[in-house]
């Protein structure tokens, strides 16, 4: 399974916001839970058969509104940098048109994503 080094870097960029994510009680469960959401719905998109160039601009928004939102800004090129790397890796998947094999595919990236975001925060933490 291909390992993420971005999204591997870009948590360990976020762990230095903790300080201010502990304030609001926020938990590495809640942090990687809305992750994974921007890659469940790039995967659906994926599966929908949406463009990819249409896919890209809307992954690099709510990538940034995550961040913002977890006291981490970033600028949109790195933003843009995150949503390739979730975007290309959906795209090459293959889109289904069986309902089923589309929504186990979706959950499995769903399912990376958040195990990623999860093992990267919190085995950065025990350290």
């Amino acid at each position: 399974m291909i390992r993420h080094v971005v999204a591997l870097s870009f948590l360990a960029s976020l762990f230095l916001a903790l300080p201010v994510i502990a304030a609001d009680e926020v938990s590495e469960i809640d942090i990687c839970r809305d992750f994974s959401l921007v890659a469940k719905d790039v995967m659906t998109a994926r599966q929908k058969k949406r463009p990819m160039s249409a896919t890209l601009p809307i992954a690099r928004d709510r990538i940034k509104a995550w961040a913002d939102k977890y006291g981490r800004p970033m600028e949109m090129e790195e933003a843009e940098e995150w949503a390739a790397e979730i975007v290309m890796h959906a795209y090459r998947r293959s889109a289904s048109d069986i309902v089923e094999l589309q929504r186990n595919t979706i959950s499995d990236f769903e399912n990376f994503y958040f195990q990623d975001c999860y093992t990267g925060m919190t085995s950065d933490s025990e350290e």
